[in-house]
């Protein structure tokens, strides 16, 4: 409870400074933000570098993209000129992960908390039934769902009677994408508690106990590849990028960047599982040396584009089938430990795309380049 109030506490924080940090660029927000959480790292116990970066990533799921999304969107419309517009509409959900990882770092460094070790609940399906287990998980989640929804409304119908007065036929429509909303996640979310977790973590397991590594490897590969194209978050913000740049930032290409760099992700998650002496901070650190040096070199509108991409990634898809699926090889290969090792999937996952989709950003700005030449002798 008191990781969640933590969490949240640091998103608000980051939504409350967004309007300040729209005054700066984003590549400076972002350097000295990572810096002071490399610093916090240093400091606090290192059980919470990998749960705050986990946490970040959680932060930014099928609920919160579409909003924060829309929101900076909308924002950067009316208090931005159109031709600035287009970067100022990103960035948001990464800023939002960093107040969260600032957040947990911080709680660390009070907790006192000596923890080293762990081991996965042994969770019993409340019947044996698949399908009655099912429909036994879904007042639950229904419950969780309208508790999350719940603040979103009220906020909305506030705003809406004394500044937007929506008509009647606003109303409706936004009232029936409500109705979808909830009962999509309600459908997806229970399948997602009463079998695809537990799946996922068997086939982890299962293939770690039998020492076949090339397949745990492959296996996780493939999960990296197929968890982009199934996250339903990625499709809105790769929709909106394509939107907000008229068309010459691709969205096809964005996803294919980012399913590369969350393949890349769990193959460097198993590595530091099957090697002992392989800490997150190994890979974290030279990955975010890497991520912030390419935002000095890029355009503007991909540091924005990446960091919100990493927050993008790492969201209910890869907290459903990939988290479950390196704990799940940790809790049985000896050397390594659930709390320890299992966690730090998701940081990794969200850390990759920032590296991957700025050297996009890096290809883009060297074709553009290009094409400047060309356009110059078509003239002349």
């Amino acid at each position: 409870m008191i990781l969640v109030v933590s969490m949240g506490i640091g998103t608000l924080v980051a939504l409350a400074i967004y309007r300040i940090i729209r005054r700066i660029k984003l590549k400076y927000f972002f350097t000295a933000i990572y810096l002071l959480i490399f610093a916090l790292g240093l400091f606090s116990d290192s059980n919470f570098l990998a749960i705050a970066f986990d946490a970040s990533g959680t932060t930014t799921g099928s609920l919160t993209v579409p909003f924060l999304l829309a929101m900076a969107s909308g924002a950067s419309a009316m208090t931005r000129s159109r031709r600035k517009s287009e970067s100022d509409s990103f960035g948001l959900l990464g800023i939002a992960s960093a107040g969260a990882i600032v957040a947990v770092l911080v709680m660390g460094l009070f907790s006192g908390s000596q923890t080293t070790g762990g081991i996965l609940p042994v969770v019993e399906p409340a019947h044996p039934n698949a399908i009655l287990n099912f429909l036994y998980a879904v007042p639950t989640t229904l419950g969780d769902i309208l508790f999350a929804l719940t603040p979103i409304l009220v906020i909305f119908l506030i705003v809406n009677y004394f500044s937007l007065k929506l008509y009647r036929e606003e109303m409706v429509r936004i009232a029936l994408g409500v109705v979808y909303t909830v009962f999509g996640l309600v459908l997806f979310m229970a399948g997602v508690n009463t079998g695809f977790m537990e799946a996922s973590r068997a086939i982890g397991a299962q293939l770690a106990v039998n020492g076949q590594y090339w397949v745990l490897f492959l296996v996780g590969l493939g999960f990296g590849l197929v968890t982009i194209p199934a996250e339903p978050s990625v499709h809105i913000l790769t929709q909106q990028i394509e939107s907000e740049t008229a068309g010459s930032i691709k969205a096809l290409r964005v996803m294919v960047t980012l399913a590369i760099g969350v393949a890349l992700a769990v193959v460097l998650s198993l590595m530091r599982i099957l090697i002992p002496n392989l800490e997150l901070w190994h890979i974290l650190l030279p990955a975010m040396i890497i991520a912030i040096s390419l935002m000095y070199i890029i355009p503007d509108i991909f540091v924005g584009i990446a960091f919100d991409s990493g927050g993008v990634a790492s969201g209910t898809m890869t907290a459903a089938f990939i988290l479950p699926f390196a704990q799940g090889a940790a809790q049985d290969i000896a050397t390594a430990d659930v709390l320890t090792d299992g966690f730090g999937v998701i940081a990794l996952v969200a850390t990759t795309p920032l590296i991957a989709l700025q050297l996009l950003g890096l290809i883009y700005k060297v074709q553009l380049k290009r094409l400047h030449p060309a356009q110059k002798e078509s003239r002349s």
